[in-house]
């Protein structure tokens, strides 16, 4: 069995052919969350993560998040 990998996120934009990508979680539109847990931030942008008990406004799921937007 060959070794699985991790696509970066950039990376993503690299691919020149149709990807089908099936959604079994919540992660691809989220700051990371694979559930939000109702959160609902991802609507937004993220940030100050209950579920990372974060009070920053530009935490780790904001990063990820604009990351995510810009690809």
């Amino acid at each position: 069995m060959g070794r699985r990998r991790f696509v970066r996120i950039e990376d993503l934009a690299k691919i020149n052919k149709p990807i089908i990508w099936t959604l079994h979680d919540m992660w691809v539109f989220t700051g990371g969350c694979h559930y939000d847990e109702g959160c609902g931030a991802y609507l937004d942008k993220c940030g100050k993560c209950i579920l990372l008990g974060s009070y920053n406004n530009i935490d780790l799921s904001r990063k990820i998040f604009d990351r995510k937007q810009q690809v």
